[in-house]
Order: structure tokens, then sequence, then C-alpha cells
């Protein structure tokens, strides 16, 4: 019976990632397509969750279970619904602050990119022609 709470935590992380993926997938699509190297973005975009992952996986976790905690405590008269609302609350609250955390990072990450990429086109040497 103690090993059931990895479900709530696998459940927590992967809707985490999910949502972090969904919730930046247009913007970052959008900034690189206005860049010139289109997968510095990109790339930039991923490094940045890499980045923000290990903190957003501590911060996720430690709200996660005081969320799931509280659900408990709001439950406590009854033992089924308290059984049912901590996994919930934690998973829940997993979900919502490593996405958050992923989709902040992405955006970070792409938006260094993009100036990155502004930047490299600024310093580029111009072939004009004339001297």
């Amino acid at each position: 019976m103690d090993k059931l709470i990895y479900i709530p935590l696998a459940i927590g992380i992967f809707g985490g990632a999910y949502l972090g993926y969904w919730s930046s997938k247009a913007l970052v699509l959008r900034l690189s397509k206005g860049s010139h190297p289109s997968r510095l973005v990109l790339w930039c975009a991923a490094i940045g969750a890499l980045l923000a992952a290990l903190p957003s996986i501590v911060l996720a976790f430690i709200i996660g279970a005081n969320f799931g905690g509280t659900l408990g405590d709001a439950a406590r008269f009854s033992p089924a619904l308290r059984a049912a609302a901590v996994p919930s609350g934690i998973a829940f609250g997993i979900t919502v602050v490593l996405g958050g955390g992923l989709a902040i990072g992405v955006v970070v990450g792409a938006l260094m990119g993009r100036l990155i990429a502004y930047v490299m086109r600024k310093l580029a040497p111009t072939t004009s022609g004339t001297l």
C-alpha cells in the first residue's frame, strides 16, 4: 500500500511535462519562424526547459505534497474521501507547478535564442560589393 504514492507522482510528472509542452509550443514555433537560424531558437528553448526542470521538480514536489495534505485535511471526516483526496491533490499540484515552471523555462530559452539570432544577424559582415 505504501508503494501507491508513486502513481500520483508519475501522473504529476508526466502531466506537468505535457502541460509545459502544450502551453509553450505555439509561442516557441512563432518565435522560431521570425528568426533566421530557426533551429537556434528551438535548441535554446529545449536548453531552457532542461535548466528549469530541476528547480521546477523540487518546487512541484514541495507544493504538490502541501496541496495534497491540505486536501486530505479538508476531507478529514470521510476516510474514503481522504484516501482519494491526498493522491489527487499531490498529482494536481505537481502537474500545475511543474508545467508552469517548464513553460517559463521554454519561453525564456526561446526568447534568449531569438536575441542571440538577432545579435548574430546584426554582427554578421555584409557583402554589399562596395568598399
